[in-house]
């Protein structure tokens, strides 16, 4: 049998018991470090009470967010198609435990990552985009331009 013949036969036998993604945790951990959102999440984290992993929670949080954006159940869910050890033990109320903590620290951890941000890419800042997903008005705006109400 030829040596063709041979990797053929034995790649068509082969059965996959199970896989889970890796490369993107990895590069998303990279960028995690690099950005040093260990050090702000960890330090805020020793003045809050939760008692949750939150770093490993955010983490994979927005993982999920930048591979397959899901709902936080839905995100619990994903865990078992992701291959990370310290995510294994995640539960469901560490993920909402950790929304509480972002909600509690969000303002910190944007100017922590804005000026780690603008220093690592040493940016001069002219400009700050902010997400209007969602907005509304209140009050008089110029007119044809605003109305009161909520507007997508």
């Amino acid at each position: 049998m030829a040596k063709d013949e041979w990797i053929r036969a034995k790649v068509l036998k082969l059965e996959t018991k199970w896989s889970k993604e890796y490369g993107m945790v990895i590069l998303v951990e990279k960028m995690w470090q690099k950005l040093e959102l260990h050090q702000i999440v960890d330090e805020l984290y020793r003045r809050s009470p939760i008692e949750v992993p939150v770093e490993e929670a955010l983490l994979c949080m927005v993982t999920n967010r930048l591979v397959d954006p899901r709902s936080k159940l839905s995100t619990y869910k994903w865990l078992d198609m992701v291959y990370a050890l310290e995510w294994e033990k995640m539960e469901l109320s560490h993920l909402y435990r950790t929304l509480d903590f972002l909600c509690e620290n969000i303002k910190e951890i944007e100017e922590a990552l804005f000026m780690k941000s603008r220093d690592l890419f040493s940016l001069d800042i002219d400009l700050v985009l902010f997400d209007t997903t969602s907005t509304y008005f209140e009050g008089k705006g110029p007119v044809g331009l605003a109305k009161l109400g909520y507007s997508r």
